[in-house]
């Protein structure tokens, strides 16, 4: 039985003790007929408690006995080791945030700076073959690999845009500390990274820590400042035209053989 209910039990027999005492003086009935009875309860009691006080000791002493110095060193090493850890943890975080976010504002510059081109070149080449189309930067999670039960096992994330135009498609990715643009046939685009490892970048703008909180970022080995990105971002823009105007000729002029053969 546990020393709480024991406690319990004694206190109800106290309470019905005290009830009978004041019945029995009420009714004239000599009240010390119930002294033994009480004093028993109150012996049972203070026996109870000396027995957990001395099962309490017991264990206080058995705890006492373990080397306090070896403890303490060894606590003192272990929570000093998990303090690094998690040190280590939040710095390897906050530089991986840092990165990510560099690397997001870097795409979306990208892409603000070509959207009012674009704009303003589909006004005058509008319902054309040359008519360019853009898809806004977004997050995109692909699945590279399952196993035998078609659970994903390899998975990449990466930062895109898209502009377009009939012919051939402009991808920039970012991933991490890089962005890449490739140059790719319409049709190929929606294969996303496996297409992409297939082709070698176009151009790649490449960002670094610098040691104090922010990511400087280069282009063939020149820092990327806003007037050279937006020159680098024009010059795509000029090829993906040039190229398209290329890829349209070089049809026309494919099925005008056809024609002629038959």
């Amino acid at each position: 039985m546990s020393f709480n209910r024991v406690v319990g039990m004694r206190k109800a027999n106290l309470v019905r003790l005290q009830t009978a005492r004041k019945r029995a003086e009420a009714s004239g009935t000599n009240p010390s007929e119930f002294d033994d009875i009480y004093n028993n309860v109150r012996l049972s009691q203070s026996s109870t408690l000396g027995l957990a006080c001395e099962i309490l000791g017991n264990y206080k002493v058995r705890v006492q006995n373990v080397r306090r110095d070896f403890l303490q060193s060894i606590t003192r090493d272990s929570l000093n080791f998990l303090a690094g850890q998690k040190l280590q943890e939040r710095q390897r975080l906050s530089l991986d945030e840092v990165i990510g976010e560099s690397m997001k504002s870097v795409v979306d510059e990208i892409f603000t700076t070509l959207d009012p081109y674009i704009s303003e070149f589909n006004k005058a080449v509008a319902c054309t073959q040359l008519s360019v189309s853009s898809t806004s930067p977004a997050l995109v999670k692909e699945v590279l690999s399952f196993d035998s039960l078609r659970r994903p096992v390899h998975t990449v994330s990466s930062y895109r845009a898209r502009i377009s135009t009939c012919r051939l498609s402009i991808v920039v990715r970012g991933q991490h500390n890089k962005v890449d643009f490739f140059v790719l046939p319409v049709e190929q685009v929606m294969a996303l990274t496996h297409v992409e490892s297939q082709h070698v970048p176009l151009m790649t703008f490449s960002g670094e820590h610098n040691g104090v909180g922010l990511i400087d970022w280069q282009v063939e080995g020149k820092p990327l400042t806003s007037d050279r990105l937006e020159r680098y971002c024009l010059h795509l823009f000029d090829h993906l035209i040039e190229q398209t105007r290329d890829e349209i000729a070089a049809f026309s002029n494919s099925r005008y053989l056809l024609a002629g053969a038959v």
